[in-house]
């Protein structure tokens, strides 16, 4: 029943973001709240966004899997951030939103190749292949050049995959 009222909510729109914000803190009804907010879309993405700080690493997971569905740019930055979470599935989630963000991601990601944390840069290579843009070609021949082992494992895992 509070699943549906969460899915109803969603269609409501801007209005109901702070009650569905407020349910992702509540353990049943969070998934739901967190696709809700994912379908209200661009009136969500600030309080999704803040949602990645939470101490819950379930409602920060939910909060990038919804700021993915939104596919803004604005929760790029945000979404990078995540990448170094503690929580795996935090991590992985802000990795899926990221590839589907796709083009507006790619600079900022580009960026991270250079980040001083090596599980960064790794995932950071993943996404990028998995976009598939162009403008992460010179970046990966120079990472070659440099001969990064965390960004050429990330092009390799991809590849290993293809």
């Amino acid at each position: 029943m509070r699943e549906a009222a969460a899915e109803a909510l969603g269609h409501i729109g801007g209005p109901a973001v702070e009650p569905l914000v407020a349910a992702l803190k509540d353990w049943d009804v969070r998934e739901a709240a967190a696709e809700a907010l994912g379908h209200i879309g661009g009136p969500a993405v600030e309080p999704l966004v803040a949602a990645l700080e939470c101490g819950d690493r379930d409602v920060r997971r939910y909060a990038a899997e919804a700021l993915g569905h939104i596919g803004v740019r604005s929760a790029v930055e945000a979404l990078m951030s995540a990448l170094k979470d503690r929580g795996v599935l935090v991590r992985v989630a802000a990795d899926a939103a990221l590839v589907k963000i796709g083009g507006p991601a790619v600079e900022p990601l580009i960026g991270a190749l250079r980040d001083q944390d090596e599980d960064v840069r790794k995932a950071a290579a993943e996404i990028l292949c998995r976009i598939g843009d162009t403008r992460a070609v010179e970046p990966f021949i120079a990472a070659l050049e440099c001969r990064d082992r965390a960004v050429l494992s990330g092009i390799a895992a991809v590849a290993a995959l293809g």
